[in-house]
């Protein structure tokens, strides 16, 4: 058979293995996503978003559809614009949902024909260059040979291929991670990096080079944690090479090529990147978000234990380890699965038995890897030893110390095993030399021709139903009537859906955004990968009633003549109440009494058993405060709501319709010491204060623009009372604030 046609043969193999991996996803092609929601709705929403940049101008990586009416920055979620443009097709012909499933499939199908690759350039290495200078023994190296050419006939390195690919493509780690993380599922360019990253180290020269550059850009543009993880493996490759020079096996003129290759090839990756990593660089510094604390990384660390256990979704004997694995990574099933698989872990064993010289990198690297996954602390059976792991090293590297979820390195271990794998099944895959090896058509050399196909689909059937998840579950997506009726409505305005999300707690809802890609109004909530820029509903009247807050503020006495003028200035077309969610928090009748109060209407414009809907008539709009970033709680003192700033700085907002001339008034005291306080208005001063340490009232006039002007207060100074001497309170604070109001 013509090579080309071997090659989509397996293509097409690996296909029908992904349709049956996902079964029954095929019968639900444009209805369902796989998963169980929560963070698929996300990646859905991802399509949406690359469309509205692709087609209606707007930028890609900053939104104001989420976290309206401030926005937020997408540079450090996960996007995953290649995904998307991957699944345009699709989406153009059948809707998001056949765009989603589409890169699911293409996703597997390609994560196994790039390991089957790179497990073929493993069985059938190129012969060393002769090198000048002292003899060298390339013969020993692990990048040189695994035996001579012929050491393995050619049907058995492709079967064997074929099977490292499956075991790779059908992996728990893939499978736990399809039930709702669309960008780590998309593992295609893993083994494609290896295979050139090995390259590069094996013969040094531009086009593996290139491979490592374009690979690693496509990885970027998919995730952010895999690009990192081919940079630590580019080092290990450099290192293992850098021993094996120091043994004589390879020549430094050949280390040195290589290094300079793999360098240039990040650099040049780098330097395409430069207008996005640039910003990146830059947020990162103000981004403490994208930080975790070594007990988040413990807890998301691999139990050793998970290696050997496979997961619940185990159709056979899921639910009798499910009592041991149901704990792991505190009950998280995507981050806590990393079972490796018994059939590929003997198969793995015996390729390094039969060939240590070409097996012993790929063990060490699953090994190096399979250590990091098990994260900061050694954990057996979800019991933490104490015992701690090189993983440490790891959150002291700046960058690489944002990967905060340490069994995703088992990804790394998986291919290594699938190059194991391929190793063992080529050594048993031969055909036995027949009898009469002199008669051609003889029917014993016909059946020492067909055993190794027989033997490879024992193999390759013990790995399906060792990693089996049938059936794979599938989440619908239903559109409540009421969003598919607002996609026909062109009118720009946003929407307040109820319950808010309040500061400082979960928010794993995630089905808004699924409505979003249909109704395709703004809406106040928010989901990205990192971060989490609430807008502050606190510091607004009435949305501060909504959260459940409490009554009263320091910018208002009542809220309720301000009710209006807020949907009004945000231009909130509709109030949204989920009444399942809302009854979930107990808050169901009092934000509906609430919402009837503001808008005079007593019954809602559409009802169905999931949601209410109330229309937004707009009017004149008074000017009101709302308060930014920098503010403590609100505290009730004898005099009414008071709040500390935060340290030395706090905003708020003054919003107004039309320009006009206004006054700020309020009543501040100083802590412990009188200070200045600056106004700053759109970068310039236009008040100084000097704020007693008894409270008092003052004004300032300001020139205001139409919408919402941010005001800065700067203090000169700030303590923290229980250093001072002046009680408990470890808060850091300067000025407090007290009615305050514009006229």
């Amino acid at each position: 058979m013509k090579r080309w046609r071997v090659h989509l043969a397996v293509l097409g193999g690996y296909i029908l293995l992904s349709l049956l991996s996902t079964w029954p996803l095929a019968l639900h092609f444009t209805t369902a996503l796989p998963g169980e929601g929560t963070d698929s709705w996300q990646y859905l929403w991802n399509f949406w978003w690359f469309d509205q940049a692709l087609f209606h101008g707007e930028p890609l990586y900053f939104t104001h559809a989420q976290y309206y009416p401030l926005g937020t920055s997408l540079l450090f979620h996960t996007l995953s614009p290649l995904n998307s443009l991957l699944g345009l097709p699709f989406r153009l012909l059948g809707g998001y949902l056949a765009a989603y499933n589409w890169v699911v499939l293409l996703s597997t199908a390609l994560s196994g024909y790039g390991t089957f690759l790179l497990a073929l350039e493993v069985l059938r290495p190129r012969p060393p260059e002769p090198a000048s200078g002292p003899p060298v023994d390339h013969s020993r190296s692990t990048f040189h040979a695994s035996g001579d050419r012929d050491d393995f006939p050619a049907a058995s390195q492709y079967l064997a291929s074929f099977i490292a690919g499956a075991v790779f493509a059908l992996s728990p780690y893939r499978s736990a991670h399809l039930l709702g993380h669309l960008s780590l599922v998309s593992t295609e360019t893993l083994p494609f990096f290896a295979l050139f990253a090995w390259r590069t180290v094996r013969r040094p020269g531009w086009r593996p080079a290139l491979g490592v550059a374009l690979t690693w850009l496509a990885a970027v543009l998919i995730d952010w944690y895999y690009p990192l993880y081919m940079a630590l493996l580019a080092g290990f490759l450099l290192l293992w090479a850098l021993g094996e020079t120091l043994l004589r096996r390879r020549t430094w003129p050949e280390l040195v090529r290589a290094g300079l290759a793999m360098a240039a090839a990040f650099l040049a990756a780098g330097i395409a990147l430069a207008p996005l990593l640039g910003p990146m660089l830059q947020q990162s510094r103000q981004a403490g978000y994208l930080e975790e604390p070594l007990s988040f990384s413990t807890t998301m660390g691999a139990d050793l234990a998970a290696f050997f256990l496979p997961g619940p979704q185990h159709p056979l004997w899921g639910s009798f380890f499910h009592r041991w694995t149901d704990p792991f990574a505190d009950g998280n099933t995507a981050e806590g699965i990393v079972y490796l698989g018994v059939v590929v872990l003997i198969v793995a064993a015996a390729g390094l038995w039969r060939n240590r010289r070409a097996g012993q990198m790929w063990a060490a690297m699953a090994g190096l890897f399979g250590v990091l996954a098990l994260g900061p602390y050694l954990k057996i059976l979800s019991r933490n030893t104490g015992i701690p792991l090189p993983y440490q090293i790891l959150t002291v590297l700046p960058i690489v110390n944002f990967t905060r979820v340490p069994s995703r390195y088992v990804v790394w271990v998986q291919l290594a095993l699938a190059v194991l794998v391929a190793l063992g099944a080529a050594a048993y895959l031969r055909p036995r030399r027949a009898a009469s090896a002199g008669d051609p058509n003889s029917r014993r050399k016909r059946a020492s021709a067909a055993r190794p196909y027989i033997a490879a689909a024992a193999v390759l059937a013990l790995i399906l139903v060792d990693y089996a998840v049938t059936p794979f579950p599938v989440t619908t997506a239903a559109i409540p009537a009421f969003y598919q009726k607002l996609a026909q409505d062109e009118r720009d305005y946003a929407l307040l859906e109820l319950p808010l999300q309040r500061p400082a707690s979960p928010w794993y809802y995630t089905e808004w955004m699924l409505h979003q890609t249909v109704h395709g109004k703004s809406s106040f909530r928010g989901y990205i990968s990192r971060g989490d820029p609430l807008f502050n509903w606190s510091g607004v009247p009435f949305l501060r009633q909504l959260a459940g807050l409490g009554e009263r503020d320091i910018t208002y006495d009542d809220w309720r003549p301000l009710a209006a003028s807020v949907l009004t200035h945000y231009r909130v077309g509709y109030v949204v109440l989920e009444r399942g969610r809302l009854e979930e928090q107990g808050d169901w009748e009092e934000n509906r009494q609430l919402v009837q109060e503001v808008l005079s209407a007593p019954e809602p414009a559409y009802v169905d058993g999931a949601l209410e809907s109330y229309p937004v008539a707009w009017g004149p709009a008074e000017p009101f405060i709302a308060l930014g970033s920098g503010w403590h709680e609100v505290e009730e003192q004898p005099w009414g709501p008071f709040r500390w700033m935060k340290a030395d700085r706090a905003d708020l907002y003054v919003i107004s319709t039309e320009a006009r001339t206004a006054t700020l008034s309020f009543q501040a005291v100083s802590f412990l010491r009188p200070r200045r306080l600056d106004i700053v208005l759109d970068g310039q001063t236009v008040g100084t204060l000097e704020i007693a340490t008894a409270l008092q009232p003052y004004t300032v006039t300001l020139a205001l623009p139409a919408g919402a002007a941010r005001l800065e207060l700067r203090a000169d100074g700030y303590d923290v009372p229980r250093d001072v001497g002046a009680g408990d309170d470890t808060r850091p604070v300067s000025v407090g604030c007290s009615a305050m109001r514009v006229r």
